[in-house]
């Protein structure tokens, strides 16, 4: 399925392909009507057939559109178009963790740390909120240009495990990095993410992964047989503290981890300030405590195992005959030596009963190798599934049942329902399952808990205030409120393109929780039409992008007039009024001031910064002896034109009025930096 090029959902273009999944594809693309670059993540084709897979990659989806933190990457859409279901996204420029990885080879232990702390710090949220992310893996880790960690994927993950729990060899990306309890198949829980963090930062400290092998299935026993090597075995100058922390958080037993992610963390904090201190410490809980060992399963265990297990069980066996043996040829030697004498008869019958117990040894092994055999062989069949397990049932599949009758029905099977939770579910009738753990219809064992999701029904929610918002977090105010939304386009002569005309509720009516609120969106003045945006106060190269995104044409010759009393390079007139309704096309004349400064486009400068009331200008990077600060309003007009000395390291500027719209910093006459207000 190639979408380069297609207009998803009426509003996203389709650009490039940017990456691939295991059950879906991620392309950069661009939001016609917030005119901004996004990613967006595309269910395969294989999986869009699929219903049960569908519901929850869209349901939690949007549950994790709630999730607003800066260490997350933020989910802005979820929509289907026809039988593509997408995801959109926040497009973060950077590479993955893997990658940098891959890289570096290995981490230094604090880089490891600080990396493993945000990371811990997007999941505390997470899970604050109910939603656990299933798959953490350094592929899911997100570093920008800048450093800052995004996860990302958030509910994927769920939609796919909670649908297939054969682990096959397409798992093997995030194989590596499941608990023990996931690859089990069994129910998961924050814990479970703790166990992946855990190994993700085995792999940023030592380069290397714990377990590996050369099939999924394989490298899954080694999560729930083996014990892995510490970092710090690896690697000695890793500290002792660090490397506790990463096998608290990979222990077998859930029970043995952190609590939860933010005890992680503040080991994290703890240990980066003092790598000597005592963290990680994993209680000592009762080895002999009662409990449930699962069975092994034979096609998991290699032909080598049972022909060792075989060796060292005939190696034993003849131990034991040759000791009776050699036992019995000593005792024998012995009473002939004090009886060297003794008649023929008494050694005819000491040889009989010699002979008849080799007999009867030989008819022993015999048996008990038959026995052993046999054995063996009906475990084969056993878990082969040549006859039916009398310990076992057909677990139904309950979605959409009520909850009495599924009780029932577990019962009957001897099988126990356990409602997990009970959520706020419109298209599940209340009372009724939504999802189940392990899903149906499968073989369980007998006396089996099956963890249910329980619908509460529609929510009544009282509509949020979302008058004189961006479309962007009107949309979020929704999801926070467990509502979806619905964009409809309309002409507008007084709202400009793109900005919410109205909405279909008022604030503070009841609507049910889950309705999809219509948000009529201004797609401008109509086809062929625009509204003169407003030119005067700003620069010529902000002008030139501002004609070029509402299909107007700059008239050439630009005027040039000089004006002192407003900044360089403003713009003083244009030649059609602000708010005008014209035709896309037409040209526009500007007049632009020049004043005796040398005009120089204004470079992005972070010297300047603006809180409460007051302008900060650094001048650490300023070689010149002094600077020239120009205040201007939103008009170009300049209220404050003043010299300061840049023997201080920095310079304060309180700002007293509303209508100051522009800073900038002059060095030799030549513009250096402008701030916008």
């Amino acid at each position: 399925m190639n979408l380069i090029g297609y207009l998803l959902g009426n509003r996203y273009k389709v650009l490039e392909k940017i990456g691939n999944g295991g059950m879906a594809v991620v392309y950069k693309a661009h939001c016609t009507l917030l005119n901004r670059y996004i990613a967006i993540k595309v269910l395969k084709e294989e999986y869009a057939n699929d219903d049960n897979i569908v519901k929850k990659f869209m349901t939690e989806a949007q549950s994790a559109a709630s999730l607003s933190h800066p260490n997350i990457v933020s989910i802005y859409d979820v929509g289907r178009d026809n039988d593509i279901y997408y995801i959109v996204m926040e497009l973060v420029e950077g590479k993955t963790l893997k990658q940098y990885i891959q890289e570096k080879g290995k981490l230094s232990w604090k880089d490891a740390c600080e990396i493993a702390y945000e990371i811990s710090q997007g999941l505390g949220h997470a899970h604050k909120n109910n939603i656990i992310h299933r798959d953490i893996k350094p592929h899911n880790i997100v570093l920008t240009n800048d450093m800052k960690i995004k996860v990302t994927d958030f509910g994927i993950a769920k939609a796919v495990t909670a649908t297939t729990k054969t682990i096959s060899d397409d798992t093997m990306g995030s194989v590596h990095y499941f608990s023990p309890e996931q690859a089990k198949g069994g129910f998961t829980t924050d814990k479970s993410d703790i166990y992946s963090l855990g190994i993700v930062m085995y792999e940023m400290l030592t380069g290397v992964l714990p377990f590996n092998a050369e099939t999924s299935v394989a490298i899954a026993l080694k999560h729930v047989q083996e014990i892995a090597k510490s970092p710090s075995e690896i690697d000695v100058t890793i500290p002792i503290s660090v490397s506790n922390i990463v096998m608290k958080a990979i222990q077998k037993d859930p029970s043995l981890r952190y609590n939860n992610i933010s005890e992680f963390a503040l080991d994290l904090k703890l240990v980066l300030d003092d790598p000597k201190g005592q963290v990680g410490q994993v209680k000592n809980y009762d080895n002999y405590a009662t409990q449930k060992i699962e069975p092994i399963k034979m096609q998991d265990i290699s032909n080598k195992k049972y022909e060792s297990a075989i060796l060292r069980h005939s190696q034993f066996d003849e131990f034991v005959k040759n000791s009776k043996e050699d036992k019995f040829y000593n005792k024998s030697k012995v009473e002939e030596e004090k009886n060297i004498n003794v008649n023929s008869d008494r050694m005819k019958h000491i040889e009989k009963k010699k002979k008849g117990k080799r007999i009867r040894r030989v008819i022993f092994i015999t048996l008990l190798g038959l026995i052993l055999f046999s054995g063996t062989f009906y475990l084969a069949l056993y878990y082969s599934g040549a006859f039916d397990r009398p310990n076992e049932v057909l677990l139904p599949n309950l979605v959409n049942e009520n909850v009495e009758s599924a009780t029932k029905t577990l019962e009957e099977l001897g099988l126990e329902l356990i409602v997990a939770s009970q959520i706020y579910d419109s298209t599940v009738p209340v009372n009724c399952i939504i999802s189940q753990d392990p899903v149906g219809p499968k073989k369980v064992k007998v006396g089996r808990q099956v963890n249910v999701v329980v619908s509460k029904g529609p929510a009544e929610i009282s509509m949020p205030d979302i008058t004189d918002l961006s479309i962007d977090d009107a949309i979020f105010i929704l999801y926070q409120h467990g509502l979806d939304y619905e964009l409809i386009e309309e002409t507008s002569l007084d709202v400009d393109k793109g900005e919410i005309i109205k909405c279909e509720y008022e604030t503070g009516d009841i609507v049910e929780g889950g309705s999809k609120i219509k948000i009529y969106v201004s797609a401008g003045v109509g086809d062929g039409k625009v509204k003169m945006p407003k030119l005067v106060g700003k620069t010529e190269s902000e002008v030139r992008e501002i004609l070029l995104l509402n299909n107007l044409v700059l008239k050439e010759p630009i005027e040039y007039k000089s004006n002192p009393e407003f900044g360089n390079n403003i713009v003083l007139a244009q030649s059609v009024s602000e708010g005008s309704i014209i035709h896309e096309g037409d040209e526009i004349s500007i007049e632009v001031n020049k004043t005796t400064v040398v005009p120089e486009e204004p470079i992005p400068n972070t010297n300047i910064s603006y809180l409460d009331g007051k302008v900060k200008i650094d001048l650490s990077n300023i070689t010149a002896d002094k600077i020239n600060v120009k205040v201007l309003n939103d008009m170009g007009r300049i209220l404050v034109d003043k010299d300061y000395l840049t023997v201080q390291d920095s310079i304060e500027i309180t700002i007293v009025d509303t209508v100051t719209k522009y800073i900038e910093v002059y060095i030799n006459n030549n513009i250096s930096a402008r701030y916008l207000m």
